[in-house]
């Protein structure tokens, strides 16, 4: 990581951090931002092995460790906030991408028990 990169990076934490302390709403909002990237680095990750240049992509699923080591960079705010729903979030994102590459079938016969619960009425 160049120079540039880890000072952009550093700003973002700062950023970040105090968001989560002072407007919950915003921070919300840039986090989406974040998983919503992190959602299409699952597809590609899970529908590749290699890279163009052929080296090996990451697993789908450390997107999920590293969304959650992202989270608490943050602090306790944060984690109080966004940390059950990130990982429900990338996990069921996960999910999805690889039965996708693999058998699109898998990930609806997983999840229909959790999809039935949701349907019934209280």
């Amino acid at each position: 990581m160049n120079k540039h990169n880890r000072r952009r990076r550093n700003r973002r934490h700062v950023y970040l951090f105090r968001l989560a302390q002072e407007n919950p709403k915003k921070f919300r909002r840039e986090w989406t931002k974040r998983l919503e990237c992190w959602a299409h680095e699952s597809k590609y990750r899970a529908e590749h092995v290699t890279d163009d240049v052929g080296r090996p992509v990451l697993p789908a699923f450390q997107l999920v460790k590293y969304s959650l080591e992202e989270l608490c960079a943050y602090g306790d705010d944060a984690i109080k906030l966004e940390a059950y729903d990130t990982k429900d979030t990338m996990t069921d994102v996960c999910c999805r991408a690889v039965a996708e590459a693999v058998e699109p079938h898998i990930y609806r016969l997983s999840n229909m028990n959790k999809k039935i619960k949701l349907r019934r009425p209280k």
